[in-house]
């Protein structure tokens, strides 16, 4: 009886050894194992390719800032907080700021506005005037915005550019006819109709490769006219 006893004390005792082994040394470093990971450099990266490359990394991605930036385009990561390269444990989350792309403006409503009124509305969404272009127009009074390009609640870059249709006032009744010798018959047609003119061809002297010049007009230039008098061409051929 006492030999059986000392076999199963033996061998009680080897069990208890290989189970104070397995699990004080081998069990914690498999299931340790991979525990600890380096944090990958995400900056310069699409924000969906880096939340997939950190899941794959058994990390979590979380974006805490987004902001502006000239430079990066928007939805990609500027900063990531822990640092690239540094050692945390499987789950930690990483923090990301994300570009939002360059800084925007909206285009304020300007018409009926001064063009130095219309200046200081675009400084405040951070834009700038561009060119000026005048019209006559009966609605609008003399230096009064009449519309904007970008059309008003548009949004647009800081630092661009808005070009403003700005009004001449009515227009007026009559004009001094300019010299209209030695231009295309067909733009000084359409030019003169646009604005009013009845235009005739008094006399055609032919053309040449179907060029055809304004030769002559009446009245002559430096006449004073009114807007929708009537407009006689000599036409003839270069």
């Amino acid at each position: 009886m006492s030999r059986w006893l000392g076999v199963i004390v033996t061998l009680g005792g080897a069990f208890l050894v290989g189970f104070l082994v397995i699990t004080e040394f081998l069990l914690p470093q498999v299931v340790g194992h991979g525990r600890d990971v380096v944090v990958p450099d995400m900056a310069g990266q699409e924000i969906l390719v880096v939340m997939d490359d950190l899941v794959r990394s058994r990390l979590i991605g979380e974006v805490r800032v987004e902001r502006a930036d000239a430079l990066i385009p928007e939805g990609v990561v500027i900063l990531q907080d822990p640092p690239a390269g540094s050692v945390v444990k499987v789950g930690r989350t990483v923090g990301l700021t994300v570009s939002m792309g360059p800084e925007r403006g909206i285009v304020p409503t300007l018409a009926g506005r001064s063009l130095r009124q219309a200046a200081i509305d675009l400084a405040s969404e951070g834009l700038i005037r561009g060119e000026v272009l005048r019209v006559a127009s009966p609605e609008f009074a003399e230096g009064q915005v009449i519309s904007s390009s970008p059309l008003a609640g548009t949004e647009a870059l800081k630092g661009a550019p808005v070009n403003l249709m700005v009004s001449m006032g009515p227009r007026p009744a009559r004009m001094i006819m300019p010299d209209l010798s030695g231009l295309p018959y067909d733009l000084v047609r359409r030019e003169l109709t646009r604005r009013g003119f009845r235009v005739e061809r008094a006399r055609y002297l032919g053309s040449v490769g179907g060029v055809e010049e304004v030769t002559g007009q009446e009245p002559a230039a430096g006449e004073p006219v009114g807007l929708d008098s009537r407009i006689a061409l000599t036409v003839g051929g270069a």
